[in-house]
């Protein structure tokens, strides 16, 4: 695996316990080197056994890019409430605090941590910046305006291996990986940025009067000449006391305010204010100067968003986002079209080049929240989110027991987070679209939930003052007129006079006026109210039924994923056990065993069973028919539809010369390659590779749909590539999916695993269509894997073998014959082979009738290449019947689920897998109906 051109790449692998909670964090190196690895552990609870939910010390080691050897360790304290309290480096000291409300919200954060980034203010409230505001070597660091921006985010890293009691000796950061340093240790040397190298041309050290001093000279970041004019370029120059233009404050101790619903209204980050107002912000610096705005606006596929910088002009970007509403790409509204990405992984963590994502305007980040850059947190809904440990800092206020998942409370999405995402911060919740969906089928939308929640929310006392305050409040207190209102309304006549001096008695009929039209408002409220309340309790009874839906669905989810992981494992125990007894019975190859079954007593001709005649190319089959004959109960005089592997079958193959990797090591052109050969072959499950036997060679010819797949055998040491050509339907082993993958069905980009337990990836993919090509597959024993020779790598492919997908177009078929039918019963229908010629394909055709049913008859349903078998029995159990020691299964389906008492364990008998979804039968069948032979 290679980073990619953009090093964006990653590799990683996750352990937890039972709970959810992760132990072990693996990132792996690109480049195959595994003492180069990182790898980070958690350790949970106090040691007195307290909050044993809580995430409390982190340990990451890993390899510098110049091959020192670091362990990092940070420990978190909690609150008795369960908030996060602290973060703090055992290596330097360096420490993260929060605060909290009473009611869970964070309300003040100081210090950046490990991924926090912030402005750092100077001269004249002007900040820190990287002229051009991109990355390059040897470019100027300057003081400009402030923004907002990326090239104005930085981070105090201390350096590694120092000293715990020194927090303050580091270097400073910019777009994650480069450092300021200056061109020289000399008054006057210009602060530039390179690429961070952890050399001690880029320590400096910060002191409590703001400045950071380079240490290898002894001189401070100063602004030059104490110009406060944009662009003045940033220096070296001999420290002194009291001087403005040396002063930098990390603008990293943050406040939020919160309004009324939770969400936050303001947050003031040293002297900085940001005002959130739904789809807009509004950033100012002290004294009202403003810095930066933003307003989003939605619109189907993304998202549009203007912004300005300081005073000046506006520039208009549209932002598109992944499945999961994560920000992903910013495309200038200009001539240019110019596209910023910011990559993340699906904990939210960014990735790759710091170029990619530079110059990148819109504060949305991951699932369309607002980032919080200063402190490397990432607010979710109702909580703060830390990506780096993939948790929530404080436990969800809305618990589910039942879900052992979510019982501790801080674990993201159940730590699934390419499927799920947890926007709300809360329990499993419905996403905007289920609740609308879920409105819909009420007979609801969002707008009339909206207004009903609007109606709930008004008083009386807003009606009153609405309709007839102005009057009233001459006469009465709002208090008397609210007791008034809210009991015998035609009182109030008499409340309202007796309240009126006599000096205004000309004032009575407007009154009595706003009396009359205050009466009605109240009668219409409460009417209104009635309705409202009606929606909102329709509304949340669906949100309810959604959400309970939603929760079934992922426990399906879970369980059948265990059922899956439980199947894999119980099928690979089962194919170390048949090894192993294989290898104490010298039971001899396929042609041995072919032998022996002829050799072996028959049961009577299948014909006597058959409506009629046999045919004279029936194989040894039943007589029947097919479907190049005719139809009626007399039989058939055809073809008996002996088919090739190119007509009816399965068996997807290579082009001739494709060399197959041999158990010496040799390569083998495929046509070369003979029953008893001995290859390579990998059980993918497992990832044992072992040697096998080739116990059929099989060669097609005619129309082929062939994929010629190129993959990249040198990775970045060079440009060279190699090509494998198949049928389109052959299987190749994709590791990323876990599953075999046709041909056609690969993409450029996607990996494949070699014999050496490395990956190649493919750099194309071609299709084209031929009238007539010959090609060849095997049939391998046991692992029914091999591997085929690209360059100097070997690709590892199925043998030619059933498949579910394979299995599943037969039970389709089977479906529509028994639809046909004309009776209620059971057709199966499936693809053999024979085991003398494996080149010989057929496809069987079985009802639990003797003969062919009428429907069939009448609509002439059975097909060219199908053959129906006519034996007494379950459909399933007469094709078993049929194979007679000479043909074999490869693949096939119900119309119904597979009976549990006969046809079950015949099928697991022949070795055939029964497998696929799930499928409505009844109690004396499973619900499976598709098998198949690898």
């Amino acid at each position: 695996m290679t980073a990619g051109t953009d090093k964006t790449g990653y590799w990683q692998e996750y352990e937890y316990d039972l709970l959810g909670n992760r132990t072990k964090l693996t990132e792996k190196d690109l480049t195959g080197a595994t003492a180069k690895d990182a790898v980070t552990t958690y350790a949970y609870g106090k040691a007195d056994g307290s909050q044993p939910h809580t995430l409390t010390k982190v340990s990451k080691t890993y390899t510098t890019p110049q091959g020192a050897q670091v362990k990092a360790e940070a420990e978190r304290l909690y609150e008795l409430t369960g908030e996060t309290k602290s973060i703090t480096s055992l290596q330097n000291g360096d420490k993260q605090q929060l605060s909290w409300t009473y009611d869970g919200q964070v309300d003040r954060i100081t210090g950046q941590g490990t991924g926090g980034e912030t402005p750092y203010m100077g001269l004249a409230d002007k900040c820190l910046d990287m002229q051009g505001g991109y990355p390059i070597a040897s470019v100027q660091v300057q003081l400009y305006s402030c923004n907002s921006s990326p090239a104005q985010s930085w981070r105090f890293t201390p350096t590694l291996g120092t000293a715990q009691t020194d927090p303050d000796r580091g270097s400073l950061v910019v777009d994650e990986t480069w450092c300021a340093q200056p061109a020289a240790s000399t008054s006057g040397s210009a602060v530039q940025v390179q690429k961070c190298n952890g050399s001690a041309a880029q320590e400096l050290r910060r002191n409590s009067s703001g400045q950071l001093i380079h240490i290898a000279s002894g001189l401070c970041l100063t602004v030059k000449d104490a110009s406060s004019a944009n662009s003045t370029p940033i220096v070296l120059a001999a420290c002194a006391a009291g001087k403005s233009e040396q002063v930098w404050s990390a603008q990293n101790d943050t406040r939020h305010i919160y309004g009324p619903d939770g969400s936050r209204l303001l947050t003031i980050k040293g002297k900085q204010a940001t005002l959130y107002l739904g789809e807009a912000e509004v950033t100012v610096a002290r004294g009202g100067v403003l810095i930066h705005t933003q307003r989003t606006y939605s619109v189907p596929g993304g998202a549009v968003m203007r912004y300005a910088n300081g005073t000046g002009s506006e520039t208009l970007v549209a932002l598109a986002g992944d499945h999961q509403g994560s920000t992903y790409a910013e495309i200038s509204l200009s001539s240019t079209m110019a596209v910023r990405i910011r990559k993340q992984d699906p904990f939210g963590n960014q990735r790759g080049a710091d170029s990619i994502g530079a110059r990148v305007q819109s504060h949305s980040g991951f699932l369309g929240a607002t980032r919080d850059d200063s402190s490397g947190f990432q607010p979710l809904g109702a909580r703060l989110y830390d990506p780096v440990v993939g948790r929530f800092l404080s436990a969800d206020p809305v618990l589910d027991l039942n879900d052992v998942l979510q019982s501790n409370g801080y674990v993201y999405a159940n730590n699934n987070p390419v499927t799920m995402s947890d926007p709300t911060g809360l329990a499993i919740s419905l996403s905007a679209s289920e609740r609308a969906a879920a409105l819909a089928g009420a007979g609801l939308s969002a707008a009339q939930v909206a207004q009903a929640q609007s109606m709930m929310g008004k008083s009386l006392s807003s009606v009153i003052l609405a309709v007839a305050w102005e009057t009233l409040k001459d006469f009465i207190g709002i208090n008397d007129a609210l007791a008034c209102f809210g009991g015998d309304m035609w009182s109030c006549g008499s409340l309202i006079i007796g309240a009126i001096p006599w000096g205004k008695l000309g004032k009575i009929p407007a009154v009595m006026k706003a009396v009359n039209r205050t009466i009605k408002a109240i009668e219409s409220f409460k009417v209104a109210k009635k309705a409202a309340e009606i929606v909102l309790k329709a509304a949340k009874a669906a949100e309810a039924a959604a959400l309970r839906a939603k929760k079934a669905a992922i426990e399906r989810a879970k369980k059948l994923a265990i059922q899956r992981a439980k199947k894999r494992a119980a099928e690979a125990a089962k194919r170390t056990t048949d090894a192993a007894v294989a290898a104490t019975k010298k039971t001899g190859n396929s042609v041995q065993k072919h032998a022996q079954a002829e050799a072996a007593p028959h049961v009577s001709s299948h014909s006597s069973h058959s409506g009629g005649g046999g045919g004279g190319g029936g194989g040894g089959k039943p007589g029947g028919q097919s479907g190049a004959s005719s139809h009626s109960d007399g039989g058939s005089s055809g073809s008996g539809g002996s088919g090739k592997a190119e007509e009816g079958g399965t068996c997807n193959s290579f082009v001739p010369g494709t060399k197959v990797l041999m158990a010496d090591g040799t390569a083998k052109p495929i046509e070369k390659v003979k029953a008893g050969d001995k290859v390579v072959a990998t059980d993918p499950e497992t990832g044992k590779t072992r040697i096998e036997t080739v116990t059929a060679e099989i060669k097609g010819h005619g129309l082929k749909h062939l994929v010629k797949v190129t993959v990249d055998t040198d990775g970045e040491r060079g440009t060279k590539t190699a090509q494998l050509t198949a049928t389109d339907g052959h299987p190749f082993w994709v590791p990323a999916l876990h599953a075999w993958t046709k041909a056609t069905d690969l993409h450029a980009g996607e990996w494949l695993r070699t014999s050496a337990g490395t990956y190649v990836q493919i750099t194309a993919i071609e299709r084209w269509t031929t009238l007539s090509a010959t090609v060849h597959n095997l049939t391998v024993g046991d692992a029914h894997t091999y591997y085929v020779v690209a360059g100097a790598s070997a690709v590892l492919v199925h043998n030619c073998g059933g498949s579910e997908a394979g299995a599943q177009q037969l039970a389709d078929r089977a479906e529509q014959l028994q639809s046909e039918a004309g009776w209620s019963g059971t057709t199966a229908v499936v693809r053999v082979r024979n085991l003398e010629d494996p080149n010989r394909v057929e496809t069987w055709v079985a009802s639990n009738k003797t003969y062919l049913p009428t429907g069939w008859k009448k609509n002439q349903s059975i097909q060219p290449g199908e053959i129906f078998v006519q034996i007494a029995g379950h459909a399933e159990q007469s094709i078993l019947e049929a194979l007679d020691g000479k043909w074999d299964i490869i693949e096939g389906g119900t119309s119904t689920g597979v009976c549990w008492g006969i046809c079950t364990p015949l099928l697991q008998q022949q070795g055939a897998t029964i497998g696929g979804p799930d499928y409505r039968s009844s109690k004396n069948n499973s619900s499976k109906r598709l098998f198949w032979k690898p």
